[in-house]
C-alpha cells in the first residue's frame, strides 16, 4: 500500500523558490522549442512554393537508336549470338555497314547484350514500334538496335538485336561498361556519377557506400495516354517524389512516344 500521508519533513522557503525557478526554466525551454517547431510547420503548410527544386537532369532518358543494315548483312546477323562483339562503320545516322564479329578482347564498336523475336505479322511496323518493344525487352545496358528492314520483314525476319556501345573505352575497362545503364531503367537506391557528354545518354552506376554524385530516391510510373505535358509531370513530381529530391529524370515527347512512362526522383550529394 502506498502511504499518502504528508511527510513530517518541511521545505524551507529558499528551497521552494529554487524548485519553482527550475520548473519555470524547464517550462520556458519546452514552450520555446514547441513554438519554434509549430511556427516552422505552419510556415511550411501555408507556403505555396515547391518544397524542392526539380530540374530535369540532362541527358533525359534515351531512345534506343535503330541501325539499319544492308540486306546481305542483315541476313548474316542470324549468326550473331549474345555476347558477341562487333566492328562496324556508321556512314550516316541510322545506317550501319561492314559489320563483322571480332574478339571482345580487342577493339570493337558494339557488344550484343541480348535479342528477342517480334511476335507480329502484317505490314512492316516501323522503327517506333521496334523502339517501343526495346523499352521492355532490351537489357538496360543497351543503346543501339539492329532491327528488321522492310525487305527482311517480308522474308519473316522478326529478330531485334540489342547492342551495347563501347563508348571508346579500352578493353581493360569492361567493368565500367558493365556499370553503364540507360537512365530510364534506374532503380530506387542506386547511385551513379555524371557521364561526360561524349558518352551519350547512359549513366555509370557506382557503389552507394563510396563516392557518388546522385542517388535514386524513388521512382513512379505515369499513366498511359497522350503525352501529359511538363506542367502535369511537375505536379506529379511535387506529390510523389520524396522531399530530398532535387533532380528528376522524366519522359519527354520523344521518349513518351516509344513507351517511356517512368519518373526517377534523384538526390544530388
Amino acid at each position: 500500500m502506498i502511504d499518502t500521508r504528508q511527510s513530517g519533513t518541511k521545505l524551507t522557503t529558499s528551497a521552494l523558490i529554487c524548485i519553482s525557478f527550475v520548473l519555470a526554466l524547464m517550462l520556458v525551454s519546452c514552450t520555446s522549442d514547441a513554438q519554434l517547431i509549430r511556427e516552422a510547420n505552419e510556415a511550411a503548410a501555408s507556403s505555396n512554393a515547391p518544397l524542392k527544386p526539380t530540374p530535369t537532369l540532362t541527358p533525359t532518358p534515351t531512345v534506343h537508336q535503330s541501325l539499319q543494315l544492308q540486306e546481305s548483312e542483315r541476313k548474316s546477323m542470324f549468326e550473331v549470338r549474345d555476347g558477341d562483339c562487333l566492328k562496324m562503320s556508321m556512314p550516316e545516322i541510322g545506317k550501319a555497314e561492314n559489320t563483322t564479329i571480332v574478339d571482345c578482347n580487342g577493339s570493337w564498336d558494339g557488344r550484343v547484350i541480348n535479342s528477342f523475336v517480334i511476335e507480329a505479322n502484317g505490314i512492316y511496323p516501323g522503327n517506333a514500334f521496334f523502339e517501343q518493344q526495346a523499352m521492355d525487352k532490351c537489357d538496360r545496358h543497351s543503346s543501339y538496335l539492329f532491327t528488321p528492314t522492310e525487305e527482311s520483314w517480308s522474308s519473316k525476319d522478326r529478330t531485334v538485336t540489342c547492342l551495347q556501345e563501347s563508348y571508346g573505352l579500352e578493353t581493360t575497362q569492361l567493368d565500367k561498361l558493365d556499370r553503364m545503364v540507360d537512365p530510364s531503367t534506374l532503380m530506387e537506391g542506386e547511385c551513379f556519377n555524371e557521364v561526360p557528354i561524349s558518352q551519350g545518354m547512359m549513366v555509370e552506376l557506382v557503389n552507394c557506400l563510396g563516392n557518388w554524385d546522385f542517388r535514386v530516391v524513388n521512382t513512379f510510373k505515369l499513366a498511359d495516354g497522350p503525352f501529359p505535358g511538363g506542367t502535369y509531370i511537375d505536379r506529379q513530381v511535387d506529390n510523389r517524389c520524396q522531399r530530398e529530391t532535387n533532380y528528376i529524370f522524366a519522359p519527354v515527347v520523344e521518349t513518351w512516344a516509344v513507351g517511356d512512362r517512368f519518373v526517377t526522383c534523384i538526390q544530388e550529394r
